[in-house]
């Protein structure tokens, strides 16, 4: 794959100051990072045999002290590519992609190792996690005149990584890199599918994400649960139930595995709520196995969006029963909140807040501005809640209040 890139892009990585006397790291694959032995049974069997110096290495990484597998390294002479590309993923594992950028600016500047296929997906992941498009067109700049040939985990990287950077961009041509890149891979897995369908929807390109849903499966391509989860808002946003029954049937088509996800039946509800298919919604929820938070949270909101606040509080209160199988957050009371508040049940908004004070939920903000928005709406004790919220940050949301309501000539002087 060989794309044109800009002037700017070819620029090599700088070397930082802080590694130029360090120790570095390596790792080999970043899914194999994780199956390392941990059973005392596996360890046991393999103490009779000389552990590796990447063995070493990579347990350290699994451990949380990549710094201290990277001082292991600076000790060996001539270190592998392996276990460069050890270090690399394990500062990735540990959430540390600024320092794994900085070791492959290392790598590079060194020489001794050449970079293969994990050294690049590895680095343009972390390139992706710190949103640095110039360090990651950098990177791409090497792997075309590396000459190897890119693997599929390597395109399939440089989508995630040109994803990731160019989202907050206006600048049409590096937007276009996304496409681009996908256009150009010869082989195309569902992991570069789901990319792009999260990318037309994070762009707002609905219609287009729809449309390569399709055509991944024309291609005979199997859809993940992910697929689903990407492409759903995407059909709640063109407003069309008939592509939301196909979608779903073919969900449901592929069994219990993907119809059960609980992911995927939070993302369905969501859909079909948004849809303005509420009986739909609720048929998912109620053929459900099990249900998370999120499910219930999905529901409720569904119920609120389409003016059934009598049912969003029934769903609610089913919950609050269910305590032991589900748990509450901050976004189920707000979601009940909202409910009261389009009933304007005062009796109802009491008992609410005496449920938040109970489970010391009543100092979040959220749950804050949502009740002095319910104590408004029901007409009641406007004055008394203001004052109760003094010090609790909701200066701005208690003013808004009062101006709403015209109680008085100017806001609340708080």
């Amino acid at each position: 794959m060989r794309l044109a890139m800009s002037s700017s892009s070819a620029l090599p990585l700088p070397l930082p100051s802080t590694f130029s006397q360090s120790p570095s790291l390596s790792l080999t694959h970043l899914p194999n990072y994780s199956s390392l032995p941990l059973t005392d049974q596996q360890c046991t069997l393999t103490d009779s045999k000389p552990r590796t110096i990447r063995f070493r290495l990579s347990e350290l990484c699994r451990q949380g002290q990549p710094h201290l597998a990277r001082q292991l390294f600076d000790t060996i002479p001539q270190p592998t590519t392996v276990l460069w590309n050890t270090i690399i993923i394990g500062f990735v594992c540990n959430n540390m992609p600024h320092e794994a950028i900085s070791f492959y600016s290392r790598l590079k500047h060194m020489g001794s190792s050449v970079c293969d296929q994990y050294s690049y997906s590895s680095v343009l992941k972390a390139c992706a996690e710190t949103k640095q498009i110039l360090e990651g067109k950098a990177v791409h700049c090497h792997i075309l005149r590396s000459g190897i040939h890119p693997s599929r985990i390597v395109n399939n990287s440089l989508l995630n990584m040109y994803s990731a950077t160019c989202l907050t961009l206006d600048n049409g041509s590096e937007c276009d890199l996304v496409e681009r890149v996908f256009r150009t891979m010869r082989k195309r897995n569902v992991v570069a599918w789901n990319t792009i369908f999260s990318w037309y929807v994070k762009r707002k390109r609905f219609s287009e994400a729809v449309r390569c849903f399709v055509m991944m499966m024309r291609l005979g391509i199997k859809p993940t649960i992910v697929s689903f989860i990407n492409v759903f808002p995407a059909v709640s946003e063109i407003g069309d139930v008939r592509v939301a029954d196909v979608l779903y049937g073919l969900l449901v088509k592929l069994g219990n595995a993907y119809v059960n996800d609980l992911f995927v039946v939070s993302a369905a509800i969501v859909m079909y709520a948004e849809l303005g298919c509420v009986d739909l919604a609720t048929r998912i929820f109620e053929n459900t196995c099990e249900r998370n938070t999120e499910i219930w949270n999905s529901l409720i909101s569904g119920y609120i969006q389409n003016n059934f606040p009598l049912k969003a509080v029934d769903l609610f209160l089913e919950a609050v029963e269910a305590e032991d199988a589900v748990t509450t957050d901050d976004v189920t009371f707000v979601s009940a909140l909202m409910a009261t508040s389009q009933l304007q049940h005062l009796e109802f908004a009491q008992q609410l807040h005496a449920c938040l004070i109970k489970k010391c939920r009543d100092s979040q903000v959220i749950s804050l501005n949502a009740m002095i928005a319910t104590y408004s709406r029901c007409n009641h004790v406007l004055l008394f809640a203001a004052e109760w919220f003094r010090t609790r940050c909701c200066y701005l949301c208690s003013s808004l209040v009062y101006l709403q309501l015209h109680r008085i000539d100017r806001p609340l002087n708080i």
